[in-house]
């Protein structure tokens, strides 16, 4: 029991002195690094870097970088490019410090990572092995179709811009913008200028004010037409011009209505 006791009790001074002296000669390569003594920082790390899983990441990146300094400081070039590619596999987005290292080292630091990153293998991105059925591309066409329909009922031209014609979209768009701010403008415009022509007592200014709403009023029928016009094509254009695409998704008819008192409409049908 006694022999036990006494061979546990080696054991542990044992552990801790190596413990000690692991630690003292890591400090000890550190004081030799910071007293330029570099054949001493090359000897005494490799031990330590060829037991290298004992040593915690930090540590073991600074070991390898005060060798690869070394090296480089006493003209070993190689063997200063083999140990920051040593570096360099452990963590591939390392940077030197400015601070703590001088601006060749930097320099020859970043042509090595530089070099070794180009020579990496590229890893080819693989294409899923799936294929989205039809149904889910003829819904989400049909969605932006609707969208489509929808600005352009609103704005001449914004359809066109949604489904990507530009040059459609733009030119409709500014014939619409020109001609709907006059039409609204005139309508309110001639409203009020009948208004005073009606209201008006004095014949000596009925016809200046007749006049007056006349031309008001032939306006807002120019504006009102080519503003109507423009929003027509854009949208028999927008049907036409993506009906292959979008058929079987939608169906469009725009055709005229006679009334009996003999007034004609247009009628649209849109089905999705």
């Amino acid at each position: 029991m006694k022999k036990i006791c006494l061979l546990l009790f080696v054991l542990m001074i044992c552990s801790t002195a190596w413990g000690q002296v692991e630690q003292i000669t890591v400090d000890l390569i550190v004081k030799k690094f910071k007293a330029f003594e570099y054949k001493q920082v090359i000897a005494l790390s490799e031990p330590l870097l060829n037991n290298s899983e004992a040593l915690p990441h930090s540590q073991l990146l600074e070991l390898y970088r005060m060798k690869a300094v070394a090296h480089y400081s006493l003209d070993q070039e190689n063997p200063a490019k083999e140990t920051f590619i040593e570096i360099l596999k452990i963590e591939p987005n390392f940077n030197l410090d400015p601070v703590i290292n001088p601006p060749k080292i930097i320099v020859f630091f970043n042509e090595v990572k530089k070099n070794y990153i180009n020579k990496q293998p590229i890893i080819p991105i693989e294409k899923p092995d799936y294929i989205l059925p039809d149904s889910i591309i003829q819904d989400s066409e049909r969605k932006i179709f609707r969208a489509a329909l929808l600005r352009s009922a609103l704005l001449p031209g914004w359809g066109h811009l949604h489904l990507e014609q530009p040059l459609k979209g733009s030119i409709l768009g500014s014939a619409a913008l020109i001609t709907l701010p006059p039409a609204i403008y005139f309508i309110f415009d001639s409203f009020a200028k009948e208004k005073d022509y009606l209201n008006e007592t004095d014949k000596s200014k009925i016809e200046t004010k007749y006049d007056s709403y006349n031309k008001s009023y032939k306006l807002r029928n120019i504006f009102i037409a080519s503003y109507t016009l423009i929003w027509l094509y854009a949208q028999y254009d927008l049907f036409t011009g993506n009906s292959i695409k979008y058929q079987k998704q939608s169906a469009a008819s725009l055709y005229p209505v006679y009334s009996p008192d003999n007034t004609i409409s247009l009628n649209m049908t849109i089905t999705f």
